[in-house]
């Protein structure tokens, strides 16, 4: 990547027996805010790094202890977000984009028989991941990594995982059960109908701030954000929502707006309850919400969504919220396979670790100017 990109991006890790929760009270949540901010305060004085000052991008990335504790990743991730306050930026109504994701092996879904899964340790505490960096940073690894992965062969974040063959069996499985009942695989046809539900693929509109001109002047000539739309609403797992009101009182007809939204969801997709873990893409069109505004906005979505829509609370193991270019207006809401996140972040720092060879030679072109000057 650019040069200069490290010397802008707070990296962080930190351990201790129990995530920072907001609304927790007593001596013991003042004990673990003190012992976080003290180590992020020294690991960014040992790293150089200053305080941002414009937009920025957080990956929360929460480990929940191995007992103890049901993880709730909102009231969890705004702790967070308080606790990098004059540390990773100044406020955090500068935030907008942030992704929020739990571990799996950790979550209680996966061991509620007490089991440990295979490669999770019996008795541990709890950690979180912390990346912060500068919006257009991140937008700019968005775009580059977008770029090189467009005609790559094999999975990627831009690309839909349940192919011809998925559709076909998929097919065949509705033509059957449609026939006759009680001899079809209603089991199988479940599966699929909800493999298919999430299967989510990500654009190059779907990253916070505003669109690179190139792809400006190509979505004049190729509507493509409307191919985008057209095909989550036809086969994905998609809700577009009004913009939230900021008057008092606005935030309850919003509310009754949502739970509407997502019964006539209900009630007209095959494959639900999501039974299997999911993350939430959540992009704002038409409004700048700031900081605060975004994380609430995640969760006024999160609980009815969970509520309405999965088999049970702790179903979603992640959620990305932003603010984004384009149109049309509203909260786009979708429901996607938790890997896409997981998936996303792997494929944008594999492609910093190796870029492709224009952004090498824009790299060494800058450098070429640097020294001239």
């Amino acid at each position: 990547m650019a040069d200069g990109f490290e010397e802008r991006r707070f990296v962080f890790f930190k351990e201790s027996e129990r995530l920072l929760r907001k609304g927790a009270k007593g001596s013991a949540k003042r004990r673990l805010e003190d012992e976080f901010r003290k180590a992020a305060e020294e690991d960014a004085s040992l790293f150089g790094f200053q305080c941002l000052e414009g937009p920025v991008s957080v990956f929360l990335h929460i480990h929940p202890p191995r007992k103890g504790q049901v993880p709730q990743l909102p009231p969890v991730a705004k702790a967070y977000l308080d606790a990098l306050e004059g540390i990773a930026y100044r406020n955090d109504r500068q935030v907008e984009h942030l992704v929020v994701f739990q571990d799996a092996l950790r979550h209680p879904l996966m061991s509620e028989d007490g089991e440990v899964p295979d490669g999770a340790e019996e008795d541990v505490g709890a950690a979180v991941f912390v990346e912060v960096e500068p919006i257009e940073d991140y937008t700019a690894r968005y775009d580059s990594a977008y770029r090189s992965t467009l005609y790559r062969r094999g999975p990627t974040p831009w690309r839909q995982q349940f192919g011809v063959a998925d559709w076909k069996k998929l097919h065949e499985l509705r033509w059957q059960h449609k026939r006759s009942p009680q001899a079809a695989n209603v089991e199988l046809l479940r599966q699929m109908e909800e493999r298919a539900l999430r299967d989510g693929f990500l654009a190059d509109i779907d990253r916070p701030g505003a669109l690179p001109t190139v792809t400006e002047q190509i979505h004049r000539f190729l509507p493509l954000p409307k191919l985008h739309r057209f095909l989550r609403g036809r086969s994905g797992a998609m809700l577009l929502l009004p913009l939230r009101g900021q008057k008092p009182g606005s935030g309850d007809e919003w509310a009754t707006v949502l739970d509407k939204a997502l019964e006539n969801f209900a009630q007209t997709r095959a494959g639900l309850p999501f039974r299997g873990f999911v993350a939430l893409d959540i992009a704002v069109r038409g409004e700048s919400l700031e900081g605060k505004d975004l994380d609430n906005l995640a969760h006024s979505i999160l609980i009815p969504l969970e509520e309405k829509l999965c088999i049970r609370r702790g179903t979603v193991l992640g959620y990305r919220v932003y603010t984004a270019a384009g149109k049309p207006d509203g909260v786009q809401v979708r429901i996607i396979d938790h890997s896409k996140l997981l998936g996303l972040k792997a494929t944008l720092h594999e492609n910093e670790l190796q870029p492709p060879l224009m952004d090498r030679l824009e790299a060494w072109g800058r450098s070429l100017e640097d020294e001239q000057a």
